[in-house]
């Protein structure tokens, strides 16, 4: 287990999400993003959430894990965002998918928005 898969579980466990803030800011992650052609900029890709009507940003710390995306589809590729970054371009219909090597973990949007709250400088949007 990661250092931030097991705040994540501690911070379920406690019910408590400001736990996770500080380790998903200074964790390095890999996201899934979409690029139209060799020459474009990759843009994120945006796969369905399971709550309605919200959209999730895919991420891991390890990039093997993501693999099997990227080799599904030749126009996505994986891209490196620091965990403030990835918090700073969170759009409001977008929730955050955490994959891991034993599952994964979704930061709903009310935990965004609690954040965003809490911790001003989180939204760099």
């Amino acid at each position: 287990m990661s250092g931030l898969e097991v705040i994540i579980t501690e911070a379920v466990k406690q019910n408590n999400v400001d736990l996770m803030l500080p380790e998903i800011l200074k964790t390095k992650f890999f996201m899934v993003c979409y690029r139209e052609n060799e020459t474009a900029d990759p843009e994120i890709f945006m796969a369905p959430s399971l709550s309605p009507d919200q959209l999730c940003i895919t991420v891991s710390e390890d990039p093997a894990l993501l693999e099997s995306i990227e080799e599904e589809n030749e126009k996505i590729v994986l891209a490196e965002i620091d965990g403030d970054q990835l918090l700073g371009i969170v759009a409001e219909e977008h929730e955050i998918v955490i994959v891991f090597s034993e599952g994964s973990y979704c930061i709903p949007r009310d935990h965004i928005e609690w954040w965003y709250a809490e911790e001003p400088e989180v939204a760099q949007e």
